[in-house]
């Protein structure tokens, strides 16, 4: 186990870590009108109400060869660069999908760790389906200061953490006004929090543009409010506004420059239990989530490796297992665990439909439980409508034969938000049956 955490990335990354920077790539004139035309006060954010906590995941589709406002330009000079990245994927180019970031100079917390997704498709697939661009990139709109953290970039794709010996790699980029960063778009990535006590001087903004790059067909939508993912148009005087930035004759930047990335590995380090929030609710951290680090657990994955050991005296089980999920946190229109699936492979892949007896359970109440089905999958439902306050709500499952090594929850955006989770193996002895925590690990 390392000796801690650090942000220090000194290690060659390996030849299979697929991510490059560039500076001076870019027209120099776009990239300042591109910022400009952004402005705190833009239109863009009032018609997208960008700061709106109820407004979801939001971007925009570029089709190859459009130049209707300075982003779309601005995508376009990104094209040479792709082709250089990979140019089977600058030939092969379906749509471009872009969105944008700020963080004014009071929100430095960073974003949370995440895999760029087709965000439709998995709405409609309630996390079932699952696709990734061919590559993702950042345009840093921006220069560096202490006062926002780097963007972290991993080799971790889903489905890694669950293997045995995973180690993976990280690199961290700084921001520099019109550097562009590529990088496979299956990695997990995001931005850490900054150190604005460093600040010397007027505190900026930070100020990105996100975009993917697919290179297989995907559905796009019209305009649309609340937007949408993948939008073609907007509502809005934005398109206008973007529009009066296009730069006339746009020229080719500078020849680019390919700057040394630096990483560290292994990406995860060990920081034991209770540093980072004892408590739970907003002091606890987050667990770490399926394409979020979110609070609310959608798509959670968990997997066991087996044996597994519990307790300080390393309890191990085997054959018959008893095991169950249990989520704490408040009320909020009465609870529900919803869509708990489980497999018998750590990698998510092998679904245990069968063989499966399964009871909730409740602080002081009975829950209703019920087992629901759709084409792929059997899943376990608990809710409880009385329950009140603080409490814990959950599913026991009993699996004869299969042992389950790895389990999913689903939860409904509008149901109860859990704030901590945990799977527990029943332990039988002479004196009784106990609850002992197992040792998992998030996936």
């Amino acid at each position: 186990m390392p000796a801690g955490p650090t942000e220090s990335c000194s290690d060659v990354p390996g030849e299979d870590f697929a991510l490059r920077v560039f500076d001076d790539g870019l027209p120099a004139e776009l990239v300042r009108r591109a910022r400009d035309a952004l402005h705190p006060a833009a239109s863009y954010w009032h018609d997208h109400r960008y700061h709106s906590e109820d407004v979801a995941f939001y971007s925009h589709a570029h089709f190859p060869g459009d130049e209707t406002h300075v982003i779309d330009q601005l995508i376009e000079a990104m094209r040479p660069l792709l082709a250089e990245v990979d140019p089977k994927v600058g030939s092969s180019l379906k749509v471009a999908e872009w969105w944008v970031h700020q963080r004014q100079p009071d929100q430095w917390h960073g974003h949370p760790l995440h895999y760029d997704t087709n965000e439709q498709l998995l709405r409609d697939s309630q996390g079932r389906c699952v696709e990734h661009p061919a590559i993702s990139s950042v345009v840093y709109l921006c220069d560096d200061s202490p006062r926002f953290g780097a963007t972290v970039v991993t080799s971790q794709e889903y489905g890694d953490a669950a293997k045995p010996g995973f180690r993976g790699e990280a690199a961290l980029v700084r921001p520099k006004l019109g550097r562009v960063l590529f990088f496979k778009g299956s990695y997990l990535h995001g931005a850490l929090p900054g150190r604005p006590w460093l600040e010397d001087g007027d505190p900026q903004r930070r100020l990105n543009v996100m975009v993917g790059w697919w290179t297989t067909p995907i559905a796009t939508q019209p305009a649309a409010d609340p937007p949408a993912p993948l939008m073609r148009s907007g509502v809005g005087t934005w398109i206008r506004d973007l529009g009066k930035a296009r730069l006339d004759g746009v020229a080719g930047g500078a020849r680019a420059v390919e700057e040394e990335v630096r990483g560290a590995s292994p990406i995860w380090a060990d920081c034991g239990h209770g540093e980072a929030g004892e408590g739970e609710g907003d002091s606890a951290l987050p667990p770490f989530g399926r394409f979020f680090l979110r609070r609310d657990l959608v798509g959670q994955a968990y997997s066991v490796p087996y044996p597994v050991r519990v307790a300080p005296d390393g309890v191990s089980f085997a054959g018959r297992i008893a095991w169950r999920l249990v989520a704490k946190g408040p009320n909020r229109r009465g609870w529900q665990v919803s869509g708990l699936r489980i497999f018998s492979d750590l990698s998510c892949r092998e679904e245990v439909s069968g063989l499966v007896t399964a009871s909730g359970f409740a602080d002081g109440h009975e829950p209703e439980l019920a087992v629901g089905s759709n084409d792929t999958s059997t899943f376990w439902e608990a809710s409880c409508t009385q329950c009140t306050d603080q409490g814990t709500l959950g599913v026991s499952l009993t699996t004869e034969t299969i042992l389950p090594r790895c389990f999913q929850l689903y939860q409904p955006d509008d149901a109860w938000a859990a704030s901590s989770i945990s799977i527990q193996v029943l332990e039988e002895t002479d004196e009784g049956e106990t609850w002992l925590e197992a040792g998992v690990n998030a996936s």
